[in-house]
């Protein structure tokens, strides 16, 4: 790992089913810049999860029915 880069990213998404593979790539290509790419299986199945889980609940606070994958 690199010690002069980031050790955070921020990316804001909007409450819709494409953005947990949006979340799930950016997970994976930031691992695999800052050299940790062999955490990306277990990492991005977390990132997926909770990801999944915002945009259900965020889709029903907002009065929509999201179906997220």
């Amino acid at each position: 790992m690199n010690p002069r880069l980031p050790l955070h990213t921020c990316l804001t998404f909007t409450p819709v089913a494409s953005t947990v593979g949006w979340a799930r790539r950016l997970t994976a290509d930031t691992l695999t810049a800052w050299g940790v790419g062999h955490l990306t299986d277990d990492t991005t199945v977390i990132v997926s999860e909770l990801m999944t889980n915002a945009v259900r609940e965020l889709g029903r606070t907002n009065g929509h029915d999201v179906a997220a994958g």
